[in-house]
């Protein structure tokens, strides 16, 4: 009869300790991503609003993903910056950010991220 009950109680066990396993806390990442932009010169501009902006952790993992968006400043004449926000956890030894239209995966430490990520192409960096 007392066996009858063991699996029950393991899972009340299971189920107690997934609730306390904390996750870590996440943090809200302000991003910018300035491109080359002049249309005279046949130049267009290799991502546009809308363009998907991937997080990543050291492993390659996604993290956490947006769009770009535009709402930042913008710099010189003949560029064009995009911003971008995400919330992703903090506490990773680095985070990688891949734009779509963009070659490359630019890493950031945790203090980058929090001071807001800014990538650039081409002649804008």
């Amino acid at each position: 009869m007392r066996l009858r009950y063991a699996p029950l109680t393991v899972l009340a066990v299971v189920i107690t300790l997934a609730g306390c396993s904390s996750s870590p806390k996440d943090m809200t990442v302000n991003g910018t991503v300035t491109v080359a932009d002049n249309p005279v010169a046949g130049v267009d501009p290799p991502v546009q609003t809308g363009s998907q902006v991937t997080i990543t952790d050291p492993s390659g993992k996604v993290i956490g993903f947006t769009a770009l968006n535009g709402n930042a400043p913008q710099g010189p004449v003949f560029t064009l910056t995009y911003g971008f926000t995400v919330k992703v956890p903090e506490g990773e030894s680095s985070y990688g950010i891949t734009v779509s239209g963009l070659d490359g995966t630019e890493r950031y430490t945790q203090a980058q991220m929090q001071q807001g990520p800014a990538l650039c192409s081409g002649d804008t960096c």
